[in-house]
């Protein structure tokens, strides 16, 4: 009974000397401002696109967007870390990956620790920025969960400001990144079902098949979506193709040229176009491919839906 009971009060101890205050609890929400987490290598906790591996998040050198973060209080002891650029909460995956879940889920218990820095255990398992990708790419760490809180699992916490000016990027994702796009010929990309391959067409009532989201992938691309959740692919033969989620050959570098038009680069160098003419016998039908060089059918005017 003796050794029951000095086990309890060690126990005790161990819980009291972890556990957060009200006051570091305050000073953990920032009063629910964006934060940056920064790791012990000043790598930045990032949600980077297309998925390598299945992974999402990793510590990535500073950049302007997908570092932005919202710690909130659970419980008196435990907080979530969310994305404010998507909508989901950091959690514990299988194989200790971290990964995105659903914002009710993904608790972490957080630890100040005596340097400063904060650390987030989750399942007995800390947050960390501990596994490199690859040897040729030193600016990248994958982020998992390990056993013990060492300096790989230690976090600080930076202030996160938006960009200003508005960058490229901003303008493009302003209004949700709802978009028409219209072509050189004033005609308007379009998803024409059942065909499988995307065209311009002329201005629909029905405005959904002519209506398209641009999502932000990374800090660079964007991916390009339909209504039906589909995302614009740069397909073989350099036709653009639809994908169900969006990987490498979805992944889009958006330029604004010097007249305020639009133009989106693939991976592969080329750009999307609207200058395939396959059909002459329809005269208000082209279809979309990627071309080399950044010329007027490859420039397009973005209106807001």
């Amino acid at each position: 009974m003796r050794s029951l009971s000095l086990l309890v009060l060690l126990l005790f101890a161990v819980v009291a000397c972890t556990a957060v205050t009200p006051e570091q609890m305050k000073e953990l929400l920032a009063n629910g401002a964006p934060q940056r987490l920064r790791s012990f290598n000043w790598l930045y906790l990032t949600d980077d696109r297309p998925a390598i591996k299945g992974r999402n998040l990793w510590a990535m050198p500073k950049q302007d967007w997908l570092q932005d973060w919202t710690i909130v209080q659970v419980n008196d002891q435990d907080v979530a870390i969310k994305s404010n650029s998507r909508d989901y909460n950091i959690g514990h995956g299988t194989d200790d990956i971290a990964v995105e879940v659903e914002s009710a889920y993904g608790i972490f218990t957080p630890v100040k620790n005596p340097n400063g820095s904060w650390s987030f255990k989750s399942r007995n398992k800390w947050l960390s920025a501990h596994a490199y990708y690859n040897y040729y790419d030193p600016k990248r760490y994958y982020v998992n969960f390990q056993p013990d809180n060492m300096n790989c699992e230690h976090w600080f916490l930076e202030p996160y400001t938006p960009p200003t000016p508005p960058t490229v990027m901003g303008e493009l994702l302003a209004n949700g990144g709802k978009r028409i796009f219209r072509s050189f010929n004033q005609l308007y990309l379009t998803e024409d079902r059942p065909k499988t391959w995307l065209c311009t067409l002329e201005k629909r009532q029905w405005m959904e098949p002519q209506t398209w989201t641009i999502e932000q992938m990374n800090n660079n691309e964007v991916a390009i979506k339909s209504y039906r959740n589909l995302y614009i692919s740069h397909g073989s033969g350099d036709w653009a193709r639809e994908a169900e989620v969006p990987d490498k050959w979805e992944m889009l570098t958006p330029v604004k040229n010097d007249d305020g038009t639009w133009s989106f680069k693939s991976r592969d160098d080329k750009w999307l176009s609207g200058h395939k003419k396959d059909e002459p016998e329809e005269k208000y039908r082209y279809d979309v491919n990627f071309e080399s060089e950044n010329r007027g059918c490859k420039k397009w005017k973005l209106e807001l839906v």
